[in-house]
């Protein structure tokens, strides 16, 4: 980082954090710097990241993906001269501030975000979709997939944004974004996050259940009536400080992960067609699914939506 100048050494700064290491998924440490004090006295920049739903709705249904991803994405911002002092952090060689944007920063994300929204205006949920620094170049039509990569590669050149090779794929039918595959057929969930939901045992605390909470409820979309199956802890979680697991929340664990295991597939919509939607009330959650006949004239499930009820 020193020799490419993304940081250098300062001297003096009246802004000066720590270092902390981190463990990464893959077990090895990471170092980084804590910009806690920092971010506590920056302005909040509330610049909207994609939602999840929306990006995997624009790509799924396309016969041909190339999965790009940038290379030190954040590293490739630059931070305002007369800001880079506010970066410093202190190590047993010596002071260094960034010269390019770090991760960390409480804006990092909105900044990145909005660099690509501009970097590919006209562009973005027609041929490319951007979630921070995984870009999906996605075509509708084989044929036309070259032409578009092309043009998204003109831009990369034209705003100097520099890809990784090596996380890169290209010409693929079938791709890894936000945790799921997208394919002509449709979405299903990684089969890492299946396999990861699975090795999940009972959690002994309510923050344990918090954490489990918030694995599922990014597939919620995939588990038909998941307000009704999750109901039963969520009513655990209510009332006193003391945690203890009922039978039903116990069964309702289990029955959470077996219909994250058998996911269905979700197709993507055809606007040319009719859509079919069930809907079911109890006294205490209301669930729909929306599905549409394939070419063999099945219904096939596109999202399935639900909601617990709140108490009168």
């Amino acid at each position: 980082m020193l020799d490419a100048w993304i940081i250098f050494p300062i001297h003096h700064s009246t802004w000066v954090e720590n270092i902390v290491p981190v463990r990464k998924k893959n077990g090895e440490i990471c170092i980084c710097v804590d910009f806690r004090n920092l971010n506590q006295a920056s302005l909040k920049d509330n610049y909207p990241l994609p939602i999840m739903d929306q990006v995997l709705q624009a790509v799924t249904g396309s016969e041909m993906l190339s999965m790009l991803d940038g290379f030190s994405g954040y590293n490739q911002i630059e931070v305002s001269p007369e800001d880079q002092f506010k970066t410093a952090f202190t190590t047993p060689w010596g002071t260094f501030a960034y010269s390019r944007m770090p991760f960390g920063l409480t804006n990092s994300s909105a900044t990145f975000q909005w660099a690509m929204d501009f970097a590919f205006k006209g562009m973005m949920g027609k041929v490319i979709v951007v979630y921070l620094d995984d870009l999906t170049v996605f075509s509708k039509q084989r044929n036309d997939h070259c032409d578009h990569l092309e043009q998204v590669l003109i831009r990369c050149r034209e705003h100097g944004i520099s890809l990784n090779p090596k996380k890169s794929v290209f010409r693929v039918t079938e791709g890894k974004l936000l945790g799921h595959i997208v394919s002509k057929e449709g979405t299903k969930i990684d089969a890492e996050r299946v396999k990861a939901i699975q090795s999940l045992t009972l959690p002994t605390s309510k923050t344990g259940v918090h954490s489990f909470f918030g694995k599922v409820n990014f597939l919620r979309r995939f588990v038909p009536d998941f307000a009704e199956k999750t109901r039963h802890i969520s009513n655990m979680m209510k009332g006193s400080p003391n945690f203890w697991w009922s039978e039903e929340g116990k069964n309702s664990f289990e029955e959470i992960k077996a219909s994250v295991a058998h996911a269905p597939v979700l197709v993507c919509p055809n606007f040319s067609k009719d859509f079919i939607m069930y809907s079911y009330a109890s006294e205490h959650t209301v669930s729909a699914i929306l599905m549409q006949k394939n070419s063999e004239d099945v219904e096939s499930p596109i999202a399935f939506m639900s909601s617990p009820l709140k108490p009168h």
